[in-house]
């Protein structure tokens, strides 16, 4: 191949470099669940939440009457994109590859194992 290509294992090496943004967010994430069930009980707060829903700013897959239901599945996005990663290259590793690509795989693998792992922590 020519130097300015990139294989799919070279491809989701370089995008796993941003997968580390994720521990941060999974060490914060305890606190911000804390922070929004405090601000369930108030008015202004479910008001403005009913308001970000009709606009569109937040998901409207709640059922009525759970206006924090559908914030917190936003919160929760991330860590269902890190799992998603995981199995996705869970399965890319069970291909044939090159040893060069295999090894870019393996190495993104352990990046995003490193963080799943953390976030089962954080969870547990």
């Amino acid at each position: 191949g020519h130097p300015g290509d990139m294989t799919i294992a070279a491809d989701l090496k370089s995008s796993m470099r941003f997968v580390g943004g994720y521990e941060h967010y999974v060490v914060n994430f305890k606190r911000a669940r804390q922070l929004l069930n405090r601000l369930q009980g108030k008015p202004a707060f479910a008001e403005f939440l009913q308001r970000q829903q009709h606009q569109g700013t937040v998901s409207r897959q709640s059922p009525p009457g759970d206006s924090l239901q559908p914030l917190e599945s936003n919160l929760i996005e991330p860590f269902q994109r890190v799992l998603r990663y995981r199995l996705l290259l869970d399965q890319l590793l069970k291909c044939e590859w090159r040893p060069d690509e295999r090894g870019d795989l393996e190495e993104s693998l352990r990046s995003v194992t490193s963080v799943a792992d953390k976030t089962n922590e954080e969870q547990g």
